[in-house]
């Protein structure tokens, strides 16, 4: 199987819906929860980028034990299938200063969504957050998906996808693809 170079694109195959089911979405978070425990031990704050990444940073906050917050971040203009990615995002961090200010010194944030479809959202909120951190303060990215086509690369990634996504809080889109369940994670991630 041919894979695409990365481009900063989305990629779509359509020979399939990738399908995050519920237990594979389990088994993910346990995956990332894990990779941040080994890798990068200093993250005392999930940042969930809504809408999409708020379930996956609830559920990896409770699991690290720290606390979380959201952001909002808009960049698809609908629902539909096999979209491309504008380029134009829109942030909103109007509640994360006040959870930033209560972060302990020399602790990371982690940045949590459910897809990096082309990595514009990803990139737009690292600048966004900059102004908002510490020197001693790294954003670390985490991620359920990753496109294929992406030239952006989160530091955490569980699945490398290369058509689109169906997550467990989305309805089935329609369309004549079949829904093909995703493998169990594996260990350590990609």
């Amino acid at each position: 199987m041919t894979h695409p170079s990365p481009t900063g694109r989305r990629y779509f195959g359509h020979r399939r819906i990738h399908h995050v089911t519920e237990r594979r979405f389990a088994q993910a978070i346990t995956n990332l929860a894990e990779q941040v425990r080994l890798s990068h031990p200093r993250v005392g704050l999930v940042v969930g980028i809504a809408r999409g990444g708020t379930r996956a940073a609830t559920a990896l906050a409770g699991l690290l034990g720290i606390p979380s917050a959201l952001v909002f971040a808009r960049h698809n203009t609908s629902e539909d299938t096999h979209l491309s990615a504008s380029g134009d995002v829109t942030v909103d961090l109007t509640d994360l200063p006040a959870h930033l200010s209560g972060m302990a010194e020399g602790t990371d944030v982690l940045v949590v969504d459910d897809i990096c479809g082309s990595g514009a959202t990803l990139q737009v909120l690292r600048r966004a957050l900059s102004a908002h951190l510490g020197a001693d303060t790294a954003p670390v990215e985490a991620v359920l998906c990753r496109n294929l086509g992406s030239a952006h690369a989160p530091d955490l990634v569980v699945w490398e996808v290369d058509d689109w996504v169906l997550f467990p809080w989305e309805e089935r889109p329609s369309s004549a693809l079949p829904l093909v369940e995703l493998p169990a994670p594996s260990e350590g991630g990609t």
